[in-house]
């Protein structure tokens, strides 16, 4: 389901791209199981916005590596767990 909304998606902003801009949106999700995405930086181009992924997912990655110190404790607590990060490209309208 979730591919056949992405084509739709795509789709649309194909035909839309001759008339609307299309930026491309870094996305989080600190929990997934109980919040949504906040759209954290938005992007002219999609490597802008991966480049904004990783590197918002790497300083997660150290605050995650201080927080459980000892591989037991990385064990019980997976890095990115309940979290989400994403890009997705959106249409910017008049």
């Amino acid at each position: 389901m979730m591919i056949i909304s992405m084509i739709a998606i795509f789709i649309g902003m194909t035909v839309c791209s001759t008339m609307k801009s299309i930026l491309h949106q870094f996305l989080y999700n600190p929990m997934v199981h109980d919040c949504g995405w906040v759209c954290i930086s938005t992007h002219r181009t999609p490597e802008g916005a991966e480049k904004a992924k990783e590197a918002h997912m790497s300083e997660a990655h150290k605050d995650w590596l201080d927080e459980f110190p000892t591989e037991e404790e990385r064990m019980t607590h997976p890095f990115g767990k309940d979290e989400d990060w994403r890009t997705e490209p959106t249409i910017l309208l008049d």
